[in-house]
């Protein structure tokens, strides 16, 4: 029984990196793919001790790293290194999200768990995009582009209205599934199957039904650069867009800075009080 629950974070682990990289031909498994690596994290955060941490924090920057490198040398080819090191930088990157929910989570519980992983997430990857850090993203958001007119809703959410989405279904699952072992100790969760669905089924038929046209990723990076498409087209709605960008990441980094002066300030209190 040891050796299987020493093994459980290594199957998490190799699960996320296939179904990471299987999300280039297949997009839907990227609604699957993280919350194994949210399954990981929730192993070692009840355990005690430092070792704990250093474990998670090895276990998570590992498995980002070759996740993503996965799915960036599936997308973009095995010939030319810098996918390779795109994939690394972002997935060591995108650690970071885990990192700071750890810290916070620690310091200062919060009533809505992972959910505020999504924050920190999009705020990342709204940093990556601001910068312009990679030469081809690697934001969720991006796999679902080969799915076309599913996103046509995005104008209203911005490009990284894609990755809410995705982050979202994620975390259901991980409740659903992976929370204290679900899967495999016998617990069915019926309520959060229910919402699983819900969570993919709405704005797939809102994005089947409307007519607008989706934002994709050169899109919205010609407008951070340039400040206007290429090619010059405008999707209906675009005036909403215009005027609030990716207010969705810009809104995830002053939330999640807000999270982590508070987590910090409590953290310091609490240590002057024992």
């Amino acid at each position: 029984m040891e050796k299987t629950s020493k093994n459980y974070p290594l199957a998490l682990g190799g699960l996320s990196i296939v179904l990471m990289g299987v999300s280039v031909w297949v997009p839907w498994t990227i609604f699957i793919a993280l919350a194994p690596i949210m399954g990981i994290m929730d192993y070692f955060f009840h355990k005690q001790g430092g070792r704990a941490y250093r474990n998670f924090a090895g276990f998570i920057l590992l498995f980002m790293i070759l996740a993503f490198t996965a799915r960036s040398v599936v997308d973009f080819g095995m010939d030319d290194p810098t996918y390779w090191v795109q994939g690394l930088g972002f997935g060591a990157m995108m650690s970071l999200a885990f990192y700071i929910f750890w810290y916070t989570q620690k310091t200062s519980k919060n009533r809505i768990g992972y959910f505020t992983l999504i924050l920190f997430w999009l705020a990342l990857e709204y940093l990556e995009i601001k910068i312009n850090l990679f030469d081809r993203t690697l934001v969720l958001a991006r796999t679902l582009e080969p799915l076309g007119a599913i996103m046509s809703w995005n104008h209203k959410t911005g490009y990284l209205g894609g990755s809410l989405w995705i982050l979202m279904v994620n975390v259901l699952v991980y409740y659903a599934l992976l929370r204290d072992k679900a899967i495999l100790v016998g617990t069915y969760r019926w309520a959060l199957y229910i919402l699983i669905i819900l969570a993919i089924g709405i704005p797939l038929i809102i994005g089947l039904i409307s007519e607008a046209q989706p934002i994709g990723f050169q899109m919205m990076a010609d407008l951070y650069q340039d400040g206007s498409p290429s090619d010059g087209n405008f999707p209906e709605g675009f005036d909403f867009y215009f005027e609030h960008y990716e207010y969705l990441g810009r809104t995830g980094g002053w939330v999640s800075l807000l999270i982590i002066i508070f987590a910090f300030v409590k953290g310091k209190t609490a240590r002057k009080n024992v």
